[in-house]
């Protein structure tokens, strides 16, 4: 799944993971983070700042949250299939919260900090995040709860570590992270925070460009990168070559990916 202006601004889209068969299922502009259910059958998207829903083919798309005073954005659904945790933001702050499905039981996760950009562990218990809490953007972990905060990565000032995602044994995080004088990468964790190090470097070299993590599923790595504009790519975990899906003018930026 992918966010694209091909046809007007940012509007979500589904391919094959081999580039094939694309299909656009929003027209509204403004739509992005769509992520699938477990199934597949459903996908929990941000659009003008509200989370919305809709059916794998684009049908029934519904505002679950409908405030617009409030900011909520990058939607994540656990993959016990009972939980979105998302970004819940008003002038002055982020949290991380949690809802049901169907928008209900909203509960904040985190308190008054920085936080964005969660993920969910395999088994669904814990949730990893970017927090500029002490000063610097770096990855921390909380159970769905909000007990047992634990930072992962600790980075100074000159780092930023964003878009953590689990490993598929739930034992290690990928995060998108770039540091002054250098060019986005992909860096991998262990979930104690020991052996921080690098596993993709950016699209050809150039400090210009860009790789952002959206995805990683046993022995690949889901990207996106940039060189004058977004696309999609898979890397080989322990292989590090870029593998371009599709190419367009335009950008394409993916946000998930599902397998059966």
């Amino acid at each position: 799944m992918f966010t694209s202006n091909r046809v007007s601004w940012d509007d979500i889209f589904i391919m094959n993971d081999d580039g094939t068969s694309v299909k656009q299922l929003t027209t509204m502009g403004k739509s992005y983070d769509g992520h699938f259910t477990p199934d597949g059958r459903t996908i929990i998207f941000e659009h003008e700042l509200d989370l919305w829903k809709m059916n794998v083919d684009g049908s029934g798309q519904t505002n679950l949250t409908n405030t617009p005073d409030k900011i909520e954005a990058f939607p994540v659904v656990s993959p016990d299939s009972q939980k979105v945790a998302f970004l819940f933001g008003w002038p002055g702050g982020f949290e991380i919260y949690t809802m049901n499905l169907d928008g209900s039981d909203r509960k904040p996760v985190t308190a008054r900090e920085v936080d964005w950009m969660p993920a969910w562990s395999p088994n669904s218990q814990t949730i990893a995040f970017s927090s500029a809490r002490g000063g610097s953007f770096n990855i921390w972990v909380v159970n769905r709860d909000g007990a047992d905060l634990r930072q992962v990565t600790s980075f100074g000032p000159e780092r930023v570590a964003i878009s953590p995602v689990f490993a598929p044994d739930g034992q290690q995080i990928a995060f998108s992270t770039i540091a002054a004088g250098t060019a986005w990468e992909i860096w991998v964790v262990n979930l104690d925070g020991s052996d921080p190090h690098k596993v993709v470097g950016t699209v050809g070299d150039d400090r210009n460009n860009s790789t952002n993590i959206a995805a990683w599923r046993t022995g690949k790595f889901l990207i996106a990168g940039y060189q004058g504009n977004w696309d999609p790519y898979f890397v080989p975990q322990g292989d590090g070559e870029l593998v371009r899906i599709i190419s367009d003018e335009k950008d394409d930026k993916p946000s998930d990916w599902w397998t059966p």
